[in-house]
């Protein structure tokens, strides 16, 4: 039996519908990455002269809120079941309670990225980041309370719902526990690494996909512990406010 697998989880009644995982991947994947944009882009352009391309800071908290207000229309009564389950710790396979659950798997996280960052300065130089990450410490400096809104309660919420939820419940069966974790982590690093591989073709940005896909397993670690998505919410909520903190301190 694999130590991780929670087969309290194995029930449809625990998986979003068929209807809510197009959805939710329409909302993100097309809605998040592609329409809002470009829509945000025009209309900072005709209503305030920015740049083509560029996204005015209401705008840009615009597309957060109405993104995040859809994600969660769409997983509706399944996300208010995941909550009763994780508050009671009916699901969990763990002897702590939820919380506790949740503060493991991000220590163990926090010990990942420390371990992954060393190695990533050993492989690209002392000075090396992510290029996900340099858009972080400077959208932080340009526009610090959207994007701590961004960062801190948009993606736990948002890219839990699409990656833990969405798309590791879909791939996740009997036979397909692992191949689930290999895809939901591996789309996870890409969404976080490809967009700026593509803007920059350094072929050292896709090294990346080491540390991001693996901040992923932890997140589902998290997941199958307390058989719930408020789990991998919650770990990913605190690594990213951890991080913010962080970077907020150093600026």
């Amino acid at each position: 039996m694999t130590p991780i697998r929670n087969h309290n989880l194995e029930s449809k009644d625990n998986r979003f519908t068929l209807t809510q995982t197009l959805l939710l991947l329409v909302v993100y994947f097309v809605g998040y990455t592609v329409v809002m944009p470009m829509l945000g882009s025009a209309m900072s352009y005709f209503v305030y002269k920015t740049p083509i391309g560029q996204i005015h800071p209401n705008f840009l908290i615009m597309i957060y809120l109405v993104i995040l207000v859809m994600a969660l229309l769409v997983a509706g009564k399944s996300l208010g079941k995941s909550w009763k389950d994780f508050v009671s710790g009916s699901k969990s396979i763990d002897h702590d309670s939820p919380w506790i659950t949740v503060l493991k798997c991000w220590g163990m996280l926090f010990l990942f990225n420390i371990i992954s960052g060393l190695l990533m300065q050993i492989l690209l130089g002392p000075d090396a980041q992510a290029g996900n990450q340099q858009l972080v410490v400077e959208s932080l400096r340009q526009a610090p309370l959207i994007n701590i809104f961004a960062t801190v309660i948009f993606a736990p919420i948002v890219e839990e719902l699409v990656f833990r939820g969405a798309l590791y419940q879909s791939f996740r069966s009997e036979k397909s526990f692992w191949k689930a974790i290999a895809v939901s982590c591996l789309l996870f690093g890409a969404i976080h690494v490809l967009p700026q591989f593509a803007n920059t073709h350094e072929l050292t940005e896709l090294l990346y996909l080491i540390p991001y896909s693996g901040m992923a397993f932890f997140m589902i670690l998290a997941y199958e512990k307390t058989g719930s998505i408020f789990g991998a919410m919650g770990v990913h909520f605190l690594n990213n406010l951890v991080a913010t903190v962080m970077i907020l301190i150093t600026m």
